[in-house]
């Protein structure tokens, strides 16, 4: 256990990638094109904007689960992805690298029985709140994992190349920011969906797309 803490970096490490070119295609091709295309269309299925429903209300609400679920698998798939890819790229020790996806798959399994929760609004209805509780917290403890670990990820490279932290660090920070921002501005305050689609397609995209980046900076920085 110390030595997975002590020991982030591995200079022995093999970083080679099996049809590296073809791997980086696949990535760039569903982190840039797929996904976005995919959360486009998402929000032609709810009967309200994106700025008052959320991936919930229109996975329950509007009975379009299945589509949501197959929207979360593909974002949440990009992710784990990329994540192989830049852990293999960056030499990260094996215990690191276990980490990283290991604790991915992890939020992706907790936010999946999230979702699969019935999520409905009622101010009278005890066992709806409930439910709704158990939705919101197992949810939101999945989705909002990742975003921690893009600082994670952010923060290990102070080991690795001072120079590329400092830039991942910064976008780290802005997809913090902007997520924040949004949590609190980009909503209808007359819905009860207080993390929007809005909000939620910005935060798992920019997580997908500092993956997709941190993966071409594994390889212009060498390791100090």
């Amino acid at each position: 256990m110390k030595k997975l803490f002590t020991t982030i970096f591995d200079k022995e490490a093999d970083r080679s990638i099996k049809d590296q070119e073809l791997q980086e295609i696949i990535m760039l091709l569903i982190t840039f094109l797929l996904v976005p295309v995919a959360s486009v269309l998402i929000t032609q299925v709810a009967s309200d904007r994106p700025v008052s429903t959320s991936m919930s209300r229109i996975a329950w609400v509007d009975k379009q689960f299945v589509w949501v679920l197959l929207w979360g698998l593909l974002n949440m798939g990009n992710y784990i992805y990329s994540l192989v890819l830049v852990t293999k790229k960056a030499g990260y020790s094996a215990g690191w690298k276990k980490f990283f996806i290991i604790s991915a798959a992890a939020a992706a399994l907790i936010m999946t029985v999230g979702l699969s929760i019935p999520a409905y609004y009622s101010e009278t209805d005890i066992k709806i709140q409930q439910m709704r509780t158990a939705h919101v917290i197992l949810a939101g403890i999945g989705f909002f994992y990742y975003v921690a670990e893009v600082f994670f990820i952010a923060l290990t490279l102070l080991k690795r190349n001072k120079t590329q932290f400092m830039l991942s660090l910064g976008m780290a920070l802005f997809i913090a920011v902007g997520g924040i921002f949004s949590i609190i501005f980009v909503n209808d305050p007359a819905s009860y969906c207080f993390c929007s689609t809005v909000t939620q397609l910005f935060l798992f995209g920019t997580s997908n797309a500092f993956l997709a980046v941190q993966y071409f900076l594994m390889k212009e920085f060498k390791s100090e």
